[in-house]
């Protein structure tokens, strides 16, 4: 949640003297796939905009804004989520993901890992 987050968010804000968007997404089981993705994909899309930006007190840009998408756990995989679909509609990229221990192994089945530990 962006409650739990807001300590490392608000550091990494102060030290990059960048601004920081967080995205409180809806969680599943009272939202169901896609309704999460297509939340966080609206919000970086929405980010594409100069006019959007200028909204956010932003200055204006000529070339697309340069954003680094970061997501922890289900975040992690909601970011490569996120870069896929911004690839399959041809928008600009992230310049960088940051994703933390990403849930990427979705199946039933257990990892090695699961099964030892």
């Amino acid at each position: 949640s962006p409650e739990s987050h807001l300590p490392y968010i608000s550091d990494w804000c102060k030290k990059s003297k960048l601004p920081i968007i967080s995205v409180h997404y809806s969680l599943s089981p009272e939202k169901s796939w896609p309704i999460p993705l297509n939340q966080c994909f609206g919000v970086y899309k929405w980010l594409q905009d100069p006019e959007n930006l200028a909204k956010l007190g932003l200055p204006p840009r000529k070339d697309p804004i340069r954003i680094i998408v970061s997501g922890d756990s289900a975040g992690g995989n909601m970011t490569c989520c996120v870069t896929l679909k911004a690839i399959q509609e041809g928008l600009p990229l992230p310049i960088g993901l940051l994703v933390s221990y990403p849930v990427t192994l979705m199946t039933r089945s257990c990892s090695l890992a699961r099964l030892i530990f």
